[in-house]
């Protein structure tokens, strides 16, 4: 017997459709012919929710009620910065996923690694 996938109705760029409820949004677009710009974008990756956007969602959230200039300084890390969203992006936890996403990579076989680089510092502008 064929298994049922629940189907639901979403809104992509004012275009209501009906997909099946297990499709991310980027594979409805896609399907639909609209581009959505995503990195790194391999399907072993989005097993996962690790893309670079994703993370900064993630991290968005994780940084809400927090002091992050505060937690910095208190490691003796000095930052200036135009607005909080530029802080909360440079946060530690900002880049722990990146570890994951290397091995995803790894193991799928789509690069090697090589190298891991630890960084000194974060310069932005």
């Amino acid at each position: 017997m064929p298994s049922v996938c629940n189907m639901v109705r979403i809104t992509v760029n004012d275009r209501e459709v009906e997909v099946e409820e297990d499709k991310t949004i980027l594979q409805t677009a896609k399907k639909l012919g609209i581009m959505i710009p995503s990195l790194p974008h391999h399907d072993a990756l989005f097993l996962f929710g690790l893309c670079r956007l994703c993370i900064a969602e993630i991290i968005k959230r994780v940084a809400r009620n927090r002091n992050i200039v505060r937690e910095l300084e208190d490691k003796g890390i000095i930052v200036r910065s135009a607005g909080r969203g530029t802080i909360v992006e440079e946060m530690s936890e900002a880049y722990k996923g990146v570890t994951d996403i290397v091995d995803v990579v790894h193991h799928a076989g789509i690069s090697k690694k090589v190298v891991k680089l630890v960084p000194m510092g974060v310069i932005k502008g």
